[in-house]
């Protein structure tokens, strides 16, 4: 989990909270290595395409988060695209096993969703490369909404169903995966703000020893080689509330957790936005400076 100032991991400057960037462009005061620095970071604004650049090293790779749609599906990671764990009645899905199509199935929900009520996902790469995605929709169109010991789901709410990151897309060693997942989340935050929805719920999972064995840590990953499943297609609880989530219905296996997306998300999220283009622009400046330098050298 990112422990520093929410604008020092804007600009990807390192895990090390650097206390006057925190004062010069953060706006809100540095609680490092506290619950309420993540809680601080997710009113990070990311656009519909944000890309981090690290200002120094030749290690640094390019993260972007863009709103999924109709003509980017194939974007998907390679288990998200195949799993309807929660578009689909489980009912049918094992009625219908033998001659349905599970990735022809997620495309007709997107696609509906995404045509009648608007944006449901957002997608993460590195180096061009997707390497996660978060789906959240109105709670109406999930089937397995209804299902769950601690539904249903507020009426207020939008409901975050999916949040993966893709092990197949060689992230180990190039990214902070905790802080991937959670700009997938901040993304999400700052589409449902501006559409003025007043808060996001979510169905955690508190997952036993044998599947906390089967996926170190708690940062939520999928494979293609995954079975749909519970362990494999719900977020972990501990992750959310990470993130700012609050259990509303508290269960052993299956809490609900909300996020409340309140006014002060909103106007700190407009101002952040304006500095992160700044910062963006500050950081292909350096990086331009730091190309021109080597070439000189020769």
């Amino acid at each position: 989990m990112i422990r520093h100032c929410d604008v020092a991991s804007l600009i990807a400057l390192g895990d090390t909270c650097k206390p006057l960037q925190c004062k010069v462009f953060g706006l809100l005061p540095c609680f490092a290595g506290t619950a309420k620095s993540d809680r601080l970071f997710l009113n990070t604004k990311f656009d519909s395409k944000t890309a981090v650049r690290g200002l120094e090293g030749e290690g640094a790779v390019s993260i972007t988060v863009t709103a999924l749609t109709l003509d980017g599906l194939d974007r998907l990671p390679t288990h998200s695209r195949r799993c309807v764990f929660w578009e689909m009645d489980p009912a049918v899905v094992v009625q219908s096993r033998e001659f349905t199509d599970p990735v022809f199935e997620k495309e007709a929900w997107l696609s509906t969703v995404l045509l009648e009520w608007g944006s449901c996902g957002q997608v993460a790469a590195v180096d061009g490369h997707s390497a996660g995605c978060a789906i959240y929709s109105p709670p109406g169109s999930v089937p397995r909404a209804g299902l769950f010991p601690t539904s249903p789901v507020s009426a207020d709410a939008v409901l975050l169903t999916a949040l993966n990151l893709d092990r197949g897309a060689g992230l180990t060693g190039m990214v902070d995966e905790d802080g991937l997942a959670s700009r997938l989340v901040q993304a999400v935050v700052a589409d449902l703000i501006r559409r003025g929805v007043r808060a996001i719920e979510a169905f955690g999972i508190h997952k036993t020893d044998e599947e906390i064995d089967e996926a170190v840590g708690t940062t939520p990953r999928a494979t293609a080689a995954l079975e749909c499943s519970p362990a494999s297609c719900m977020i972990g609880a501990d992750f959310l509330t990470g993130v700012g989530f609050e259990v509303v219905a508290p269960h052993h296996r299956f809490p609900r957790l909300r996020l409340e997306l309140d006014r002060d998300h909103g106007w700190k999220a407009d101002v952040e936005h304006a500095l992160e283009q700044l910062l963006s622009a500050a950081a292909l400046t350096v990086a331009e400076i730091g190309e021109r330098t080597k070439v000189g050298a020769h």
